[in-house]
């Protein structure tokens, strides 16, 4: 649909989405950083495990569905005590304290429930 809004159909829901900025530092060639860092702001539903932005690198036809290939460029998780969107913790480029723990399935989202359900 060309007049279809995911903001709307979330409020429908009672689902605010809530702005989350990202600041990019691009890579000015010697090593990392150094280059001109970008802002956007986009909407994100909140209290997600974890926030991943990509960059589009290229798509591939494969018949019946397409392959593409992307950057992360950025992650993110959400802080319950501040309820809102946090960069993930990085010490020069790299994410520390690695993957946060499971989230219990009844209140978690997790991929492999939408395929036992036929849903994707």
């Amino acid at each position: 649909e060309d007049d279809y809004s995911k903001v709307e159909a979330c409020r429908s829901i009672g689902c605010e989405l809530v702005p989350y900025c990202s600041q990019i530092d691009h890579d000015d060639g010697n090593g990392g950083g150094g280059g001109d860092d970008d802002a956007i702001t986009f909407d994100v539903l909140p209290g997600c495990a974890a926030y991943v932005q990509l960059k589009l690198l290229s798509c591939h036809d494969a018949g019946d569905h397409d392959v593409v290939l992307c950057q992360v460029v950025n992650t993110a998780q959400w802080d319950c005590d501040k309820e809102r969107v946090v960069p993930a913790a990085c010490s020069d480029g790299v994410v520390v304290g690695g993957p946060t723990a499971a989230l219990d399935p009844t209140t978690a989202l997790y991929t492999g429930q939408l395929r036992a359900e036929g849903i994707i």
